[in-house]
């Protein structure tokens, strides 16, 4: 199906939109059909630094799969300013939004969104941030001292934050112990530029790491450090959809955790709480405390 965009950049600027497609068949389940005057479009939202076009394709691949399951219009927006996307959030401008895991412990203290699913990695909705290190000295965080490192970006949760915290709460400062300390933009640069030689550490996450270090590379770039296990990204509902339509918004909650789900992610997703992001609140908390929790 065709979908209505809105892929939001910088300032939120719109830059590909599409007419609204035309009716649909209804939905066995008993969801309204596309051209039901009296039902509004659920708005999907996320944000993306990196890639707001393949999000939006991911993201749309979601939307075509709750519309054929419910019944239910639904219309997407990817904004690229994280500041613009805080804004929304907090006006609750969505129905439906995907969060990082900071954003998440942010939008829940801000506006209240509830947790739905999440993507499942390995038997598992949480996953860990990793430091790998190429240079054959390099033992334990402590030999990170005068060393060069790369990170993903000043957003990456597994790729910086999360490694970042366990360095300062190990009393290590990266921004002054380490010789460098680098954004490179991708978990995949991380790696491809430890196997070169151009870094001598970096961060990154399981995945990324089995993926783009081959078992014969792993005695030389190895893993020296995993953060303790945190959260994933996730889906919530805003507190404004949860209090029009308590019974669509089950519907969808249902649709997105069903086995067949098409989520747009290359992982099906399991359901997650609240409670599962204890942990990221802490890592919040020692970043905070050391000035380097990013806007």
């Amino acid at each position: 199906m065709t979908k209505t965009f809105f892929l939001c950049v910088l300032a939120a600027a719109c830059i590909g939109c599409g007419p609204s497609p035309g009716p649909i068949a209804p939905n066995p389940t008993g969801g309204a059909s596309r051209d039901t005057a009296e039902t509004a479009p659920v708005v999907v939202m996320a944000s993306s630094s990196l890639d707001l076009r393949g999000m939006a394709r991911s993201l749309a691949v979601r939307a075509d799969y709750l519309e054929e399951r419910i019944g239910v219009r639904v219309r997407i927006r990817v904004l690229g300013d994280p500041q613009v996307f805080h804004a929304r959030v907090r006006e609750n401008a969505y129905d439906i939004v995907d969060l990082a895991p900071f954003d998440y412990v942010r939008a829940r203290q801000e506006a209240g969104v509830e947790p739905v699913a999440g993507p499942i990695q390995d038997d598992s909705t949480s996953y860990c941030g990793l430091v790998v290190a190429a240079a054959p000295d390099i033992r334990t965080l402590a030999d990170l001292r005068g060393r060069r490192v790369a990170y993903v970006d000043l957003h990456s949760a597994s790729g910086y934050l999360y490694p970042l915290a366990m360095c300062l709460d190990a009393g290590i400062d990266p921004f002054h112990d380490f010789a460098s300390f680098t954004g490179v933009g991708s978990h995949a640069n991380v790696l491809i530029h430890l196997k070169e030689g151009r870094y001598d550490a970096g961060f990154t996450y399981p995945h990324a790491y089995a993926g783009h270090v081959p078992e014969a590379e792993r005695a030389r770039v190895r893993i020296i450090a995993e953060t303790p296990l945190l959260p994933n990204w996730c889906v919530a509902f805003s507190r404004s959809f949860l209090a029009r339509d308590p019974a669509l918004a089950e519907r969808i909650r249902a649709a997105l955790l069903a086995p067949d789900a098409r989520t747009g992610s290359p992982h099906p997703f399991g359901a997650v709480s609240d409670t599962q992001f204890v942990t990221v609140r802490r890592v919040a908390a020692t970043l905070s405390g050391h000035g380097r929790l990013p806007e």
